[in-house]
Formats: structure tokens, sequence, C-alpha cells
């Protein structure tokens, strides 16, 4: 027998990524171009993948959400197709530039 779910401090995001993992076998065999696979653990990225081999093998598999420069070699090795690091991109360096132009 199963427990029930506990909602408690449940966000709108995380309801999101919840409902997109039980639909996601849904969702394969509809054969979409790419498959998202936003936060997840190296077992459950596997998982995914292997899920795809069995139902529709030729749609991609990107990895996203937590990703790093120190764990991206260990979630390409998962057989997902594609793994986008936020890091190059939140790590970046800020340079405020303004066009403000003065009336003479």
């Amino acid at each position: 027998m199963s427990r029930p779910l506990d909602l408690t401090g449940l966000t709108l995001a995380l309801l999101r990524r919840l409902l997109y993992l039980w639909v996601k076998p849904a969702v394969l065999p509809e054969r979409p171009e790419i498959v998202l696979l936003d936060n997840m653990t190296l077992d459950q990225l596997r998982s995914a993948v292997a899920l795809r081999e069995q139902t529709a093998p030729e749609v991609e598999l990107e990895a996203s959400g937590g990703v790093r420069l120190d764990t991206v070699r260990h979630i390409a090795e998962t057989g997902v197709d594609r793994v986008s690091v936020g890091g190059l991109t939140h790590s970046a360096q800020v340079l405020d530039v303004g066009m403000d132009e003065n009336p003479a």
C-alpha cells in the first residue's frame, strides 16, 4: 500500500516537474523531437534513457538543471543526447554599459 503524497510546501515549478515525470512515459510514444529532462539525478536520467530506447529511440533527450562543469561528464555518460550547462551563463561576469544620450 502506497503512502499519500505530502504536498506541503509544493511550489508550482516543482509541481510541473512532478507532473512531467509522471507524464513522460505517455509523451515518448508521441515522438517529440526533444524531451527536456530537468533537474534529474543520474539514476533518473539513466531510467529516462532506457525508457526512450524501449519506446522511441529517435527522440532526443536533453539534460538540464543543476548541471555544472564538474558534473557534465557523468551526465553525458548516462546516454542523454544533449546537456545544457547553465553555469556557462550563470557565472558570467556582468558589464553594465549604458547608451544614455545627454540632451544638449
